[in-house]
């Protein structure tokens, strides 16, 4: 706890600067950064107001660490929860792959229940079935199936009609799974794909669907590209559908220019923007701002207060795991309150999965310098 409160108190210094109150006087900070002084051109100040101070609290939160990196997190049907940290040993053929890991008292404590050769890791997606049936949602669209907790995988049951990928699956009260992918590259617009299944996972039929154009966009860079990755989506109770996913820096927040060097792609100006369906998915509206420059990885959870969370990573300092909270279904959020989960020595961190416990509680899992588990407490709506 004193290293972590240091950590905090120097994060904190070098955050807390000041707006200066008197009329007439200027800031005195640097335009902009010197980006060259960051690896990959990624800089600290990317995203950040320097001109404002932090105020912190700081709460109890049992955590885990394992060796490996991102993974994704579901709640099994009993209470369990099964995790998927990427292997820090990749295989034979260098491929990246998944360990399984289990909960049974709530993150507290785990165990290794499979190492399966050959089921990706790194970027995933995973989903749990009202039955249990598991399935894993790779890169490419492929998705594979275990039916006993995560102790043996059918390794690519199924293939997504397209090269889509998405971080969830939803199933509906008859029983359809639904699952909203996007699939960017070098466009101007983004391309929604909504597949279904009404097999349990084991085919699948999908259909591009319409988003309404016209986001500014910054395309002054050599790669001159418009890249839609990593999508989160959840239902609403009032029948919307939300889809944060994450932005190329060449998508514009507010007036500020995207924070890169001109001749180089660095992913310090990387975000999540939001966009919604009234129709089941069949249509989706212009994508709007979500998070600030440097903030990407999003993740939606619907929580049982009726709140939404999404937990992100920090490409800008404090470097790590952070959370923000909507008490309005999405249309606004706290970005002024943001929650830190967990702080990391570098901007490679991130990609945090979240669930909520029965008791009102929430589990994390994010990626830093190793594979991080974070068991934390929502603070209270603003009405409470």
């Amino acid at each position: 706890m004193c290293l972590y409160r240091i950590v905090m108190i120097v994060i904190v210094s070098v955050l807390a600067l000041e707006a200066w109150a008197q009329q007439g006087l200027e800031p005195v900070l640097p335009e902009e950064p010197d980006y060259s002084k960051y690896a990959s051109k990624m800089t600290g100040f990317a995203g950040v107001n320097r001109q404002q101070v932090s105020y912190w609290e700081l709460k109890p939160a049992p955590r885990t660490r394992w060796p490996g990196y991102k993974g994704a997190l579901v709640r099994m049907p009993n209470g369990d929860l099964i995790a998927t940290p990427m292997n820090p040993e990749a295989g034979p053929e260098g491929q990246l792959r998944a360990i399984v890991q289990r909960s049974q008292d709530g993150g507290l404590t785990w165990e290794e229940v499979a190492a399966p050769p050959d089921l990706p890791g790194k970027e995933h997606g995973l989903a749990v079935l009202a039955d249990g049936t598991l399935l894993h949602i790779d890169y490419g669209g492929r998705i594979s199936r275990s039916e006993d907790g995560g102790k043996t995988w059918e390794i690519g049951s199924a293939q997504l009609p397209f090269s889509a990928f998405s971080r969830n699956i939803e199933e509906r009260e008859d029983g359809t799974l639904v699952l909203v992918g996007v699939r960017g590259g070098p466009r101007t617009a983004e391309q929604l794909i909504l597949c279904t299944s009404k097999d349990g996972g084991r085919t699948w039929e999908g259909k591009e669907v319409p988003v309404e154009a016209g986001y500014p966009v910054f395309m002054d860079y050599s790669n001159a590209r418009v890249m839609a990755e990593e999508p989160s989506w959840l239902s609403l109770p009032d029948g919307r559908l939300l889809l944060a996913f994450r932005a190329e820096q060449s998508r514009i927040i507010g007036d500020e220019v995207p924070p890169f060097a001109r001749d180089y792609y660095g992913e310090a100006g990387d975000h999540m923007v939001l966009t919604e369906s009234t129709d089941g998915g069949e249509h989706w509206s212009m994508p709007k701002n979500f998070t600030n420059y440097g903030e990407p990885h999003g993740y939606l959870t619907l929580l049982q207060d009726g709140r939404l969370l999404c937990t992100y990573a920090n490409y800008h300092l404090p470097f790590g795991a952070a959370a923000i909270l909507s008490e309005d279904r999405g249309k606004t959020w706290d970005t002024d309150h943001p929650i830190l989960l967990g702080v990391a020595p570098t901007a490679y961190a991130g990609y945090p999965t979240s669930v909520q416990l029965s008791d009102g509680t929430m589990v994390t899992t994010w990626a830093g310098n190793g594979a991080h588990i974070v068991r934390w407490s929502l603070p209270k709506p603003s009405d409470s």
